[in-house]
């Protein structure tokens, strides 16, 4: 997560909404730039905390956000003491958005529209 690092205290204390926070800065340096970008964020909606991934286009619009489905509930991480489970996925012509861990799922893996499925580009770090 590029705005809080991975620490769940951090996480909780710091996580903001779409439109405060850190998502505003990227909005800013995508336009300023003219560049799109894809980043890990901490995002709060109400009294919940995803782990979302946000695309900001070369205009500095938010073309996407994915909020991670399936949390890593293993210890000593336990996402689920952190955040709540996303509910839905982002796919584009060209790619789709997931984070670490959902590539394990098979209902995860983003699906580009209008594309045939070998073509299912994943955009996350490499390890």
């Amino acid at each position: 997560m590029t705005d809080t690092g991975y620490a769940m205290p951090v996480i909780r204390a710091h996580a903001n909404h779409w439109t405060s926070g850190f998502v505003p800065g990227l909005q800013e340096i995508a336009k300023k730039l003219s560049i799109a970008i894809v980043s890990g964020v901490s995002e709060r909606d109400g009294s919940s905390i995803y782990n979302s991934q946000v695309l900001v286009d070369a205009e500095g619009n938010v073309a996407a956000k994915y909020r991670k489905t399936h949390l890593y509930a293993v210890a000593p991480v336990e996402e689920q003491t952190c955040f709540a489970p996303g509910d839905a996925f982002a796919a584009f012509a060209l790619f789709g958005l997931a984070v670490p861990a959902s590539r394990t799922f098979s209902d995860a893996r983003p699906r580009p529209r209008d594309r045939e499925p070998e073509l299912r580009p994943c955009l996350e770090p490499r390890r």
